[in-house]
């Protein structure tokens, strides 16, 4: 068992008293630790362990149980989780190994939103997943012998997924080993990458991503197709600020980009018609909980259906721009159906789309990644 000095107790238990899931826990935990520089980088490993340790059990705990044996159980219990995947258990045998090595500790039990689920995903599968450690991916751009080489010489751990594709096993500073190549790689999730599998275009279109965050999809698209003429707009200012700064970093330009806000406006009718739209849309992002358990652990039903009528006034709004004939790319990273199938079908109903194909990405959770889902809709005329 793991040796954890009583001083990153105190410390956990201030972060998980603090904390309220209103920002992404790695952004809070940096926050802290600038706070308390007392903590080197030994005892920032061991209090964020205990931390992220809490929030993958989630509710499972009775109310009143010390931090140190909840903590005690978790690592147990993660640490059992990712020895059997290593030897390829299936979740349900993995399950019953959990029960008999902790009698008390019932993890689908307290496994709540199961009934949100669409029936594409793998009930017992997904569960697990919050229980393993999570890994990142390097989509190569070029040269990668260089990078490969720089991992090696830094006895990074990782695996080769494709030519292409690093699946990297630790949290070392990638960054920093590779501050030479820093053009010719991209950490981006497996799942992200494969959205190219469902994105067939002919290569010199006009595509708006209406909701392009930091740019991940705009990336993947203008390196798989340059002459792509590609539109990004976002309501966030800062992640535009960093979509600038990526493109530049990797030598990529894009016909504009401007803050927009989707969800409630429409576009002046200046705007050039587009080929196709790329919504990404805001989610309850459940099919990326195995790398942020803490938002699995502040999740609310209500999230669901205020998330839903979010989708539907941003779709409703980027329609008008988009030509006869022309197609939405609809994506979420939600494993919930109603965010989903029921979404893609109301917009068929309710806007003159036509399902061209509907897909989860990574629904068995057969590798360590995001689960995603992606629907390809064409607009038809009246």
């Amino acid at each position: 068992m793991k040796v954890i000095f009583h001083a990153h107790y105190n410390h956990a238990k201030q972060i998980l008293y603090l904390y309220d899931g209103q920002i992404p826990l790695h952004h809070f935990l940096k926050k802290y630790f600038s706070q308390h520089a007392q903590c080197g980088s030994k005892d920032r490993k061991s209090i964020t362990q205990i931390v992220y340790a809490h929030y993958r059990i989630g509710h499972c705990f009775p109310p009143l149980l010390p931090l140190e044996q909840q903590t005690q159980i978790a690592f147990s219990v993660l640490e059992f989780v990712n020895a059997e995947k290593q030897k390829n258990t299936n979740s349900k045998d993995i399950l019953l190994g959990i029960e008999t090595l902790i009698p008390d500790f019932s993890f689908l039990s307290h496994f709540t939103f199961q009934t949100f689920l669409s029936a594409q995903i793998q009930i017992l599968n997904y569960a697990i997943s919050f229980l393993q450690s999570p890994c990142f991916y390097i989509k190569i751009r070029k040269q990668d012998k260089d990078v490969k080489t720089l991992l090696e010489q830094k006895k990074v751990s990782f695996r080769v997924i494709k030519n292409d594709v690093l699946q990297v096993l630790d949290t070392t500073s990638i960054e920093t080993i590779l501050i030479s190549q820093k053009e010719n790689y991209v950490i981006q999730d497996y799942s992200c990458q494969q959205l190219l599998n469902h994105i067939v275009l002919k290569g010199d279109e006009k595509i708006w991503d209406c909701c392009c965050g930091s740019g991940g999809k705009t990336i993947l698209l203008k390196d798989a197709y340059p002459h792509l003429s590609v539109f990004n707009s976002d309501v966030r200012k800062s992640v535009l600020a960093n979509l600038q700064e990526r493109l530049k970093r990797y030598g990529l330009q894009t016909e504009q980009i401007f803050q927009h806000d989707a969800e409630n406006k429409t576009l002046n009718k200046n705007f050039p018609v587009m080929d196709s739209i790329l919504a990404d849309v805001p989610c309850t992002g459940s099919g990326t909980w195995q790398s942020t358990p803490e938002q699995k652990f502040f999740f609310h039903v209500a999230q669901i259906e205020a998330f839903t009528q979010k989708h539907k006034k941003i779709v409703a709004n980027v329609l008008p721009t988009l030509k006869n004939n022309g197609f939405l790319i609809y994506i979420t990273c939600s494993v919930f159906v109603a965010e989903n199938e029921h979404q893609v079908a109301y917009f068929a109903q309710h806007h003159q789309l036509e399902i061209i194909h509907q897909e989860y990405i990574n629904a068995d959770k057969k590798f360590v990644a995001d689960t995603i889902f992606i629907a390809i809709c064409k607009k038809i005329t009246a």
